[in-house]
């Protein structure tokens, strides 16, 4: 009788929320940023702010582990791929990927899970932060602002977050620049 007074979304956002917060329970006690993501943040930030001078496109692509199409949106300088961001909809919210490119490697990627406020505004609910350098993920910072946790490199689910982000990575990036048009909007 209760299961029929909980809304769908509802149980869909706690079960986003739970995979997503697992490993805040092996997390560790925030530690200083590696040097490695100095440069990082200096891609992050040049890409950023550029953004209005790089070519942009839009397209649906759908995964072949997932059931649903996800809104990606592609900005490039010149030939190189320079940041995607992958929205996948939901009833309870947005989860959105950003995901930077240093010379067409994945450096950077910023996740976050969006839901409805009691306003009906949405609101950032998690935020993931994964730093790569050597085409593997070194650092991976989980939480908001004031509770975010260093989740263990030697853990498994570091291991099995970062064959996945750089699959999807992969993925995403390899379909954007199939869809790439001949001339894209800056």
């Amino acid at each position: 009788m209760l299961h029929r007074l909980i809304p769908t979304w509802s149980v869909r956002l706690a079960l986003l929320v739970g995979v997503l917060l697992i490993p805040l329970a092996q997390a560790q006690t925030p530690a200083p940023m590696p040097p490695e993501t100095a440069s990082i943040r200096k891609v992050y930030e040049s890409t950023q702010s550029r953004l209005s001078t790089l070519s942009r496109w839009r397209f649906q692509a759908q995964r072949p582990d997932v059931s649903y199409p996800s809104q990606v949106t592609a900005w490039a300088d010149g030939p190189t791929l320079r940041k995607l961001e992958v929205v996948d909809a939901d009833d309870s919210g947005d989860v959105v990927g950003e995901y930077f490119f240093d010379g067409g490697e994945l450096v950077f990627f910023f996740g976050t899970i969006k839901s409805y406020n009691a306003q009906g505004r949405q609101a950032t609910r998690s935020e993931s932060r994964q730093y790569f350098w050597g085409q593997r993920m070194g650092h991976w910072l989980l939480g908001l602002r004031d509770d975010r946790s260093v989740v263990a490199p030697q853990s498994a689910e570091f291991a099995q977050e970062a064959r996945l982000r750089a699959s999807v990575a992969r993925f995403y990036a390899t379909t954007a620049l199939q869809n790439r048009p001949a001339q894209p909007k800056p």
